[in-house]
């Protein structure tokens, strides 16, 4: 049997994820709460533009801040009282999973204005909370990562699809940040 290196060296000491009133954010923060709960020493960061009642039920094991990922000086704030939070440990992992769907259909059915508000959001927030973390995520590291969530029809083989167009666009763009 192959040595294995302890876990101690790869359990999470703090997340931040985003997007975490609802779906995966929400599932992600939960996840953590549980680990904590059993024992892990984790600090666990929640950011959403609300509080929903399922996620309020987690408030007791998570630092929550109401969260516009799309303003650059309330991302930077967050980041400043996140450091305070996390202390030394800094940042292990930042999960960005806010984003948000229009359901425009093809070009001449997406505006302009869907498309600019679909790409703040899904790439454009996303370029924020990984910039304003950056010094946190050096400070967890060496086991420091950001997962960027997307979706599968965001891939070359999803353009087939004729709705949903500036979410497609949002997500293909985010695979290549």
């Amino acid at each position: 049997m192959a040595n294995k290196l302890p876990l101690a060296k790869h359990l999470i000491r703090s997340v931040l994820v985003t997007g975490t009133n609802r779906g995966i954010g929400l599932e992600l923060v939960r996840h953590f709460a549980k680990e904590r709960r059993a024992g892990q020493d984790i600090k666990i960061i929640s950011c959403s533009r609300t509080i929903s009642p399922e996620l309020e039920e987690l408030l007791e094991d998570v630092y929550h801040f109401e969260l516009e990922v799309t303003r650059p000086a309330d991302v930077a704030s967050v980041a400043g009282v996140a450091a305070n939070i996390l202390e030394d440990r800094g940042l292990n992992v930042l999960i960005n999973s806010a984003g948000i769907l229009r359901m425009g259909q093809g070009v001449t059915g997406c505006s302009h204005e869907e498309l600019k508000e679909v790409l703040d959001t899904n790439l454009i927030g996303v370029h924020s909370m990984t910039s304003a973390f950056h010094p946190l995520l050096k400070q967890g590291a060496p086991s420091a990562g950001v997962f960027n969530i997307s979706a599968e029809i965001a891939s070359i083989s999803g353009t087939n699809i004729a709705n949903k167009t500036a979410y497609r666009i949002s997500k293909a763009a985010l695979n290549m940040l």
